[in-house]
């Protein structure tokens, strides 16, 4: 059975976007308990190599089955001494309301995100010098899209009382600024769904 995304109205890149679903909110009687709250997870994360330069990616993607929406938090963080002597730093991050589509099963077996055109913050850190000083911060907005589905590669575990979660391969297409370098991030370090249940 999958959990599906309910009808959320949200801006995105400055436009309206349906979530497919729906969403029935009652009022509690008085002195009821409070309702039960599920939120849905599925991350991944990239880290490069051993003596590369490469780009640290995360991608968490969030929905709360209660009365919020879903939310999205995205980052790409690439530092290094350049080969003059220099240092660059390159950041990106998102964090939001919902994408356009995102549904993980009620097992954790699997998920799926459709998201594009998100708008997020670009900002690009340059030096003469690779000792941290002397540093120059240039910040813009920049957009960036995320694909993907994760299936579960494990059994099911309890981390802490509450949360349930599962270990999990991920493929994952990542698009934005060349500069991110996302295009050939290859299947991810770490990958895990999981949802954690509270009231």
């Amino acid at each position: 059975m999958v959990h599906t995304p309910r009808l959320v109205h949200v801006a995105l890149a400055g436009s309206a976007v349906a979530i497919a679903g729906s969403l029935l909110l009652t009022a509690s009687p008085a002195g009821a308990a409070p309702a039960t709250t599920t939120t849905y997870s599925a991350v991944a994360s990239w880290t490069p190599a051993s003596g590369t330069n490469g780009a640290n990616v995360a991608l968490q993607v969030t929905e709360e089955s209660g009365p919020t929406g879903s939310s999205l938090f995205f980052s790409v963080n690439e530092s290094s001494c350049t080969s003059n002597g220099g240092f660059r730093g390159v950041s990106y991050s998102f964090s939001g309301t919902a994408p356009e589509i995102f549904a993980v099963s009620h097992s954790l077996a699997g998920a799926v995100l459709l998201s594009h055109d998100i708008q997020g913050t670009l900002t690009t850190t340059t030096s003469p010098v690779c000792n941290g000083t002397n540093l120059t911060v240039v910040s813009t907005t920049a957009r960036a899209s995320a694909f993907g589905t994760w299936f579960a590669t494990g059994p099911a575990q309890t981390p802490f009382p509450g949360e349930v979660a599962r270990p999990a391969n991920a493929a994952i297409r990542l698009s934005g600024p060349s500069v991110l370098g996302l295009s050939d991030l290859g299947a991810p370090n770490f990958a895990q769904i999981s949802s954690f249940t509270a009231q």
